[in-house]
């Protein structure tokens, strides 16, 4: 390596030197009556206009080398140390977008350029996945064999990439004089640290289209699903919409440039997975959608209240809660105004009267942070309490000193919600908060039976699941995946759905299904991509505390050219007078 490669400017002196040589003026035979006025007779002249054949080649040659070996040894040149050497870390662009393109995509064009890259540096290589989190893959590697093994699990999958934490996660592992190549399929989004960073992008600007919404929802009459394709391109296009399974249907849509289309469709009741696809274009991973049914275990309700206008209330707004069914066995959730209502396994909401009611028109303080206060909106409600009910546990609606509603959890996940209300004094029951509050019991409730908080998922999208009491912990099937075991934490399961494809949770003779679709919009539009490469390493800040300086070594070859030239000088013929 030269440390400074412009001082090799000084060679630019060698042709001079060299014409020195080749043009000489030619002596000629003078007739004199007396050299008593030369001052030397000997003095010749080299140089001249006139051609002529070089002299004494042997010493231009040696003055030649000298002149060459010192302009090298101004260069600095120094060479590396292997035992000090910085890797080369490498963030691989993990999103959608970078499968765009089919058989040469962003991706295998990345690989083909980094193995010529590792296969001529003698650099260990290190790998870090930027995806939507960020993550290093496997140890250092030094040969493009190793590295093409590593780069069998980059699968570029995630639904967005976070490059600028990976380029700071390659600064703290090999500190300042890491060497950092960025590789991705679009230009940077702000300049480069130009004595580190360099930054490769393989994408090319391609129309596409895609899926960028898919929802649907089931209950017990039948479901609906809805279905967005967006046109990501200049130009407008006609997309056709083809959805199978659950019903066999097909759209036709005319999309502008840049716009979208949206269809909404009837499911019949206990509707089975749906599948939905477009054509192929660009990128595949987008052009196909599951959606599995989304209906979950109803939520079981008995009413055990002794007073008459409370019982027709409380029945008024259960029926008008999605999900919910009024049923007096098997209860998941019990509205009683009597101390004990039975069903130890049941959740409980308890109405307490009391004696000598006071009547309370606010301010009342809401407990925003828990389920039940969701959308409570109490403004303008009368709202009377016995002054010997107290609702016992954490304080959801105060007025003043007066706890009015209240959350007990009594055993280890089951919950007595403890309602002071005295209804012939109060408003509450007529107005929209008592229907507002017995939605929320039944939704809190529904969360907490087993079964999957959201069986569709959008990709990177964290799945859900809560187990029964006697469930520790459940098999997980992913694409691509070995089945795993995950534990479960207070009857909950989370796991990252970071591929597309069909998920399967199953314990004992229960199992789940999700489905995980790329629903990527910023990794489905190719009209920002681009190839290019940006940036370059300082090789002196970056390498110096690797070099050692091995000038000297051109330095001690110009001094023994040197004492060769002098000895063949001073052995040359002289002329005589």
């Amino acid at each position: 390596m030269l440390t400074m490669p412009w001082a090799l400017l000084a060679l630019t002196a060698l042709p001079a030197l060299g014409a020195i040589y080749w043009f000489r003026r030619r002596s000629r035979k003078q007739i004199v009556s007396s050299l008593m006025f030369w001052q030397d007779h000997r003095q010749v002249r080299a140089g001249g206009r006139v051609l002529d054949r070089m002299q004494t080649p042997l010493l231009l040659l040696l003055e030649l080398a000298a002149a060459a070996l010192l302009a090298v040894a101004a260069a600095a040149p120094a060479l590396r140390r292997a035992d000090t050497r910085s890797p080369l870390f490498v963030v691989l662009d993990d999103s959608l977008s970078m499968q765009a393109g089919g058989a040469r995509s962003a991706r295998d064009l990345a690989v083909e350029a980094l193995l010529e890259e590792i296969g001529t540096d003698q650099y260990a290589v290190r790998f870090i996945r930027a995806g939507a989190t960020v993550s290093l893959m496997g140890q250092a590697v030094r040969s493009a064999p190793d590295a093409r093994t590593l780069l069998a699990d980059w699968t570029c999958q995630s639904p967005g990439a976070d490059l600028a934490r990976a380029v700071g996660l390659a600064g703290e592992i090999g500190g300042r004089n890491a060497r950092v190549l960025v590789v991705t399929d679009h230009a940077p989004a702000a300049p480069l640290d130009g004595s580190r960073v360099r930054h490769w992008s393989f994408g090319r600007e391609q129309p596409n289209a895609a899926f960028t919404a898919a929802q649907r929802s089931d209950g017990l009459t039948g479901g609906k699903v809805l279905l967005e394709v967006a046109n990501f391109s200049d130009a407008g296009r006609s997309v056709s919409l083809q959805a199978s399974g659950a019903i066999t249907r097909q759209w036709a849509l005319d999309l502008p440039a840049g716009g979208r289309g949206r269809v909404l469709a009837d499911l019949p009741p206990g509707a089975g997975p749906l599948s939905a696809r477009i054509g192929d274009d660009a990128l595949a991973a987008d052009n196909a959608v599951t959606l599995v049914s989304e209906s979950a275990s109803p939520v079981r309700a008995a009413v055990r209240i002794a007073d008459e206008p409370l019982k027709k209330a409380a029945l008024r707004a259960l029926g008008a809660c999605r999900g919910v069914i009024v049923a007096q066995d098997r209860p998941d959730v019990i509205f009683t105004d009597a101390a004990v209502a039975g069903d130890e396994r049941a959740w409980r909401v308890r109405i307490l009267s009391g004696k000598d009611a006071k009547a309370f028109t606010g301010p009342f303080v809401v407990d925003k942070a828990h389920p039940l206060a969701d959308g409570l909106d109490l403004a303008g409600v009368i709202w009377a309490a016995g002054k010997d009910a107290r609702p016992a546990g954490r304080a959801l609606v105060t007025v003043g000193e007066n706890v009015l509603l209240a959350d007990h959890e009594w055993a280890p996940g089951r919950h007595e919600v403890q309602l002071a209300l005295d209804g012939s004094l109060s408003t509450v029951l007529e107005s929209p908060a008592w229907p507002v509050l017995v939605s929320n019991v039944a939704a809190w409730r529904a969360r907490a039976l087993p079964g999957p908080a959201r069986a569709n998922l959008a990709l990177g999208v964290q799945g859900q699941l809560t187990l029964g009491d006697d469930v520790a912990a459940v098999q997980l099937t992913s694409p691509g995946r070995p089945p795993r075991t995950l534990a479960a934490h207070d009857r909950q399961v989370a796991f990252e759905a970071d591929r597309a494809g069909e998920y399967t949770a199953s314990a004992g003779a229960s199992r789940w299904t999700f489905a995980c679709n790329a629903l990527a919009e910023g990794e489905s539009d190719l009209r920002a991509c681009r190839p290019g490469r940006w940036g370059a390493w300082d090789q002196v800040k970056l390498f110096g505390h690797e070099l050692v300086d091995v000038s000297y070594l051109a330095l001690l070859a110009v001094l023994g050219v040197l004492v060769v030239h002098a000895v063949l000088a001073a052995r040359a013929p002289r002329s005589q007078p």
